[in-house]
């Protein structure tokens, strides 16, 4: 075996370190990425994403974030502006409304599936969100889609 030049020491070791800084950027996101699994804001949205159409949405939210109610409320409120409850109001009526572009379901059946008691309180968010009723929301999706 023949004795490494000069040239080549220097590209292993450049190889080396290149290697080493690779690894420590991949345990960094990884450890950041652990940190975002537990922290309670983002478990009790995982929840709600998961859970949205149940009745015991909330309280399961509240109960997957681990900490205690105030905790989350005031966490909520500094990450997005809105209580736990208020949220998953309005994910509530955004998976409503995309599921009036995309389905054929009654808004009744919609209101339902999205956890909503009844369709006229569904009826309200949307307009609240979108300013016009489920049906004109439809109506443009459709519309939208046909062109």
């Amino acid at each position: 075996m023949r004795p490494a030049t000069g040239k080549a020491v220097a590209w292993e070791v450049d190889f080396m370190a290149l290697t080493l800084f690779a690894e420590f950027l991949n345990l960094v996101e990884h450890t950041r990425a652990g940190n975002r699994l537990d922290d309670p804001v983002d478990l009790a949205v995982h929840h709600m994403q998961d859970h949205f159409g149940e009745a015991a949405c909330l309280p399961g939210a509240h109960k997957a974030a681990g900490v205690s109610r105030n905790t989350l409320i005031s966490q909520f409120q500094k990450r997005h502006h809105a209580t736990p409850s208020r949220f998953l109001w309005k994910l509530r009526t955004e998976r409503g409304i995309a599921m009036l572009g995309e389905t054929g379901l009654s808004v009744a059946e919609i209101a339902y599936q999205c956890g909503f008691q009844n369709p006229f309180h569904f009826s309200r968010m949307v307009k609240q969100l979108q300013g016009m009723p489920p049906r004109d929301v439809r109506k443009q999706a459709w519309n939208m889609a046909a062109k």
